[in-house]
């Protein structure tokens, strides 16, 4: 399904630093969807609820020192419905984990993708009595 999201310099940038890695390594092309459920899928190959969320949103990112001039970046994301769905099931956590009234999709994929990035970085995302 596509859907048009505005997501977040930090977003775009680990969006496009992930599409350039993968040209490099592999050769070929890839979209921001694919990377987004990418991101998304392996974020629940784990138990959501043993990852330190507070630490994802507030660690500082050495790619956060790229330079984006726009703030945020509108863009369709061709996301498979599973995908969509997680991104939902993302949402309904994060309201309570946040404790907020309401929760953006773009925010839910700004951590998703920025968790994925920690992980594949060797950045520890979890809680620390999780074993």
């Amino acid at each position: 399904m596509r859907v048009q999201m505005s997501l977040s310099a930090l977003s775009q940038i680990i969006l496009i630093k992930e599409k350039e890695d993968y040209l490099q390594k592999e050769g070929a092309s890839i979209t921001y969807g694919y990377i987004t459920g990418g991101a998304i899928k392996n974020i629940f190959k784990h138990d959501i609820n043993q990852i330190d969320w507070l630490h994802v949103k507030t660690c500082k990112l050495e790619v956060e020192n790229a330079i984006i001039e726009d703030k945020e970046f509108s863009t369709i994301l061709n996301l498979e419905n599973s995908v969509l769905e997680k991104i939902t099931e993302l949402q309904v956590f994060f309201k309570t984990y946040f404790g907020a009234k309401r929760i953006h999709r773009a925010f839910a994929v700004k951590l998703a993708l920025k968790a994925n990035y920690m992980e594949k970085n060797s950045i520890n995302i979890f809680k620390e009595d999780y074993a």
